[in-house]
């Protein structure tokens, strides 16, 4: 490090925690679907087995049957979030399943 003499004795060691394996992240997931009776609990599922909390979901049906649902889920980490996006498309009657931007509330 190029400091003078008198500024590097102001420097100190610092360590960072490097285990965050018990840290969640809040993802907004938003999932197209043909709205049907079970939908949600089939969604419940895959997010119980993966051990993944839903912090939040609101949904919306229109005129022509199809429901948008916004969730807002605690992720361990990314690839997690991958894997649960790939199942939630094995899910009879999804059309897409999506990182979007959720609002917190």
């Amino acid at each position: 490090m190029s400091l003078p003499d008198e500024e590097k004795v102001r420097l100190i060691d610092v360590e960072w925690d490097a285990d965050f394996s018990d840290m969640n992240f809040d993802a907004a997931i938003t999932i197209i679907a043909e709205d049907r009776k079970g939908l949600i609990i089939d969604i419940s599922r895959v997010c119980d087995e993966m051990d993944i909390n839903i912090e939040r979901i609101s949904s919306s049906t229109d005129k022509t049957g199809i429901c948008t649902l916004n969730l807002i889920l605690a992720i361990n980490n990314t690839s997690d979030l991958s894997k649960l996006q790939s199942k939630f498309m094995q899910i009879e009657g999804i059309a897409e399943a999506y990182r979007s931007k959720g609002e917190r509330s």
